[in-house]
Parts: C-alpha cells; structure tokens; sequence
C-alpha cells in the first residue's frame, strides 16, 4: 500500500472520528452530560480520532517540522487518555457509582490529560495554520475548542466544535493529497 493510500484511509477515519465526536453535544444537550449515548458516541470518536490524528499529521509533517511533531504527540496521548477516561465513566454509571469523587491517581491522570488535550489543541492548531496544508477554518475551530470549554453554557458545544476541526481537518488531506500538495507525497 502506497503512503498516500495510507494517508486518505487516516482521512477517512478522522472525519468518521470527527463525527462521532460532534454526535455527543447533541446527547448532551437532550439527555444530560455522561447520558449513555453520549459516551458512547465519545469512546468510538476517541479511538477513531486517536487512530485519524496520523493521517492528519503525516500528510503535512514536512510542512509543520518540530512544533507539528510535539503536537501531534500530545494530541495522540490525551485522544488515548481521554478514551480510558470515558469507558471508565461509563463502566462506573453503569455499576451505579457515577457520582463519586476518582482516587487521586485518577485526578492526577486527568490533569494531565487535560494539559495534553489544550494544549496539544492550541499547538497542533497553531502548527497546521502555519504549514498551510490543511484549511484555516479547520485549525481556527481547534484552537478555539479549549476555550469554548471555560464558557458558561457553552462547554457542551465542545466536543461539536472538536469534531467539526477533525471533519475539516480529514477533507482537506484528502484534497491535498490527492492533488499532489501534501508533503511532495505523489498523487494515487
């Protein structure tokens, strides 16, 4: 299989991720934050967006050098961290213990998932801005994703906005490296 073949397959599962990722703000609205669906619907994207963050990042490496690489790495560690910590939500709602307080190791984890998760955003985001393989829109929805977490009232509109970026973020790879712009990778 041929690189770009590679790279249009991670395309694909990053907009299925991203999708999966914007189906929870809907669940989260009508049912409740931590419904059933929603973290459902928030195990399948994390998974798919962990597995999609590689096409994203290999179709425009060259282009985003160190900056796009620690980035990617961090986005990669909180995408996994983030679907331990969901199916661990929703193994401990269905066992009926999901209002209690995570040990401190958990707390510890979570920290630092999301320092991972903001700042992998607003960097990944920053670094795809500036190697200009991949849509502005898309990296702006990124970048404004970790800030639309601290909004009163908007906090459940995140998880659309993170899938709405993943969604643009596949598009455009499979534009650019069909059409031979991508990291001089040569067209399918």
């Amino acid at each position: 299989m041929q690189m770009t073949t590679s790279i249009r397959i991670l395309a694909v599962i990053a907009i299925l991720g991203g999708v999966a990722r914007a189906a929870m703000t809907p669940f989260s609205l009508t049912l409740g934050v931590d419904s059933v669906p929603e973290l459902y619907f928030g195990i399948v994207g994390s998974i798919l967006l962990s597995i999609g963050t590689f096409g994203i990042y290999f179709a425009q490496a060259n282009e985003t050098k160190k900056l796009g690489l620690i980035s990617f790495l961090m986005l990669t560690v909180s995408n996994l961290f983030t679907t331990l910590l969901v199916s661990l939500n929703l193994y401990s709602i269905q066992i009926g213990r999901g209002d209690e307080i995570p040990p401190a190791p958990f707390s510890v984890f979570i920290m630092i998932n999301m320092t991972c998760m903001i700042l992998g955003f607003i960097l990944f985001g920053i670094a795809s801005y500036r190697g200009r393989v991949i849509s502005k829109w898309s990296s702006a929805c990124l970048i404004a994703t970790p800030f639309l977490l601290f909004v009163p009232g908007f906090s459940d509109f995140s998880p659309a906005l993170w899938g709405i970026a993943y969604v643009g973020f596949g598009i455009s790879v499979l534009n650019k490296v069909g059409s031979n712009k991508a990291s001089g990778l040569p067209a399918i």
